[in-house]
């Protein structure tokens, strides 16, 4: 990881909203996030939080299969269950997609 110097300014990504199609708890579920600097979630015991914050970490970095699929490549997650958009600080929307066909399943927007 690269050290940030005095007065140099970090590219930010900014999450607006998620669109959960099935993910734990959560189907058909949509979030939208407060556009403000700091974000906080609480609520309840078994309300969701932690179930919520896995769904981002997994959108952004994607899921850790047990079992490899047949040609030993790729992991045991066979169905999408999201997609993402990514809005960036310089206001270029991006979607991550995972390789499944695009309309066959709802965008995730985050």
């Amino acid at each position: 990881m690269r050290r940030v110097s005095h007065g140099e300014r970090r590219k930010t990504m900014k999450l607006n909203a998620l669109t959960i199609r099935r993910f734990g708890r959560f189907e058909r579920k949509q979030i939208t996030l407060p556009d403000t600097p700091l974000v906080m979630i609480y609520g309840e015991n078994e309300s969701g939080k932690s179930t919520m914050m896995a769904f981002i970490v997994h959108q952004l970095f994607g899921f850790s299969g047990k079992k490899p699929l047949s040609n030993g490549k790729g992991t045991a997650i066979h169905k999408r269950l999201a997609d993402q958009s990514l809005l960036q600080e310089t206001t270029e929307t991006f979607i991550i997609w995972n390789g499944t066909s695009m309309d066959k399943s709802s965008l995730i927007f985050i």
